[in-house]
């Protein structure tokens, strides 16, 4: 489960020729310039799980784990 920042506003994208991949798109429709001093902070959280979860399950791991602000 991938879970992005809760004001996150990028798409996502799933990457499945040539090499497996999912992430946000950062510059999916325009380009995103850095300027000096000030960065481009972005984060997401994955979480990877052994097992089949349930609803209250993934529902706990996000409220106690992942980035809820």
């Amino acid at each position: 489960m991938f879970i992005a920042a809760a004001d996150s506003t990028d798409p996502w994208f799933v990457r499945v020729d040539g090499y497996p991949g999912v992430g946000q798109s950062l510059a999916w429709d325009a380009p995103v310039i850095a300027e000096p001093g000030t960065p481009i902070n972005c984060s997401l959280t994955v979480f990877i799980a052994d097992g089949i979860l349930g609803t209250e399950d993934i529902t706990t791991l996000i409220n106690t784990q992942g980035d809820n602000s």
